[in-house]
């Protein structure tokens, strides 16, 4: 993760404070030593549960989750990059929950997390697709206040059309996500309805 810091830091800044680069702008070298530390992390994570619980204080310590946020964002660059760290905040919802707030903070507090995970949920990759259902699905369960505050049409619709997904395995866990997250009372009638009753009122 130390070297995950220094590959994204920008050079150009104050000792007053951290800053980091755009990740749009990361050369093809910087790019796939970044994909190696993300298979490196999520191999070690998935290997020991004393490494998932390390990698979660590292995190916080050196204030990466900004910078995790945006490498998320690489699905046309680098798929494998996102893949990896989904794959590990599954990971750290399934077996740490209690760290569920750093998984909210890295997925949910970007300008537009809602249409992230839109992108996300209809990428041509399955394996994103599938991974996204997951951490949806664990975020319903662990980060349900968070959840219900972005959560939207468009993304309910997204899970149910990945019922009916071109991969097996994507639709096998679309289906479960669908299943266990439409107990929520939100899943069906979220916040946009409410808007929609608002402006219907003013009329």
């Amino acid at each position: 993760m130390f070297a995950l810091k220094l590959l994204t830091s920008n050079l150009d800044y104050s000792a007053s404070g951290d800053s980091f680069v755009d990740v749009s702008e990361l050369g093809d070298d910087q790019l796939q030593a970044l994909e190696s530390v993300s298979l490196a992390t999520s191999y070690f994570v998935y290997a020991d549960l004393a490494f998932l619980s390390q990698f979660c204080d590292v995190v916080s310590m050196l204030h990466l989750e900004l910078r995790l946020q945006a490498l998320i964002t690489l699905r046309r660059k680098r798929i494998n990059i996102v893949t990896n760290f989904v794959a590990v905040l599954c990971h750290i919802l399934k077996e740490l929950p209690e760290n569920a707030s750093l998984v909210e903070e890295i997925v949910l507090t970007s300008q537009s997390p809602g249409e992230e995970l839109h992108h996300m949920l209809t990428n041509e990759n399955s394996i994103l697709r599938s991974r996204s259902c997951m951490l949806l699905r664990l975020m319903g369960r662990f980060c349900c206040k968070s959840l219900r505050v972005f959560w939207n049409k468009e993304l309910k619709n997204d899970l149910e059309t990945l019922m009916y997904d071109s991969c097996q395995k994507v639709r096998s866990i679309a289906d479960d996500a669908v299943q266990e997250l439409k107990d929520l009372p939100f899943f069906t009638h979220g916040s946009w309805e409410k808007e929609s009753v608002v402006v219907q009122g003013k009329f």
